[in-house]
């Protein structure tokens, strides 16, 4: 069946492929307890003068992620709903800084 699966289906193969790569990737995620996989923004320091086309500025975030406090930098907006938008950005970010 398997076989008939993936000669009807040969793009079958390469998901599968990227699949196994991406839980590669990113299995240390999944080695943190549930409990101390949150992120607690201590502090973000925006430079005013970096404003860029997209409203968004340069900042210094400082927060404790994983149980362990970070500093890494990231594009913030000013206003509540820039904010809200770059959020994931910042996430992704102190995901990145946690990994290492």
């Amino acid at each position: 069946m398997c076989i008939f699966f993936l000669l009807v289906c040969p793009g079958v193969t390469e998901s599968t492929q990227n699949v196994r790569q991406v839980k590669d990737s990113y299995h240390w995620v999944l080695g943190i307890a549930g409990k101390n996989l949150r992120m607690n923004i201590q502090e973000v320091l925006v430079d005013l003068s970096t404003k860029n086309s997209r409203g968004l500025y340069q900042a210094r975030v400082r927060a404790v992620v994983g149980g362990r406090p970070l500093t890494f930098y990231s594009l913030v907006g000013l206003e509540n709903e820039s904010f809200y938008r770059s959020m994931p950005r910042v996430i992704a970010l102190a995901l990145e800084a946690l990994k290492t």
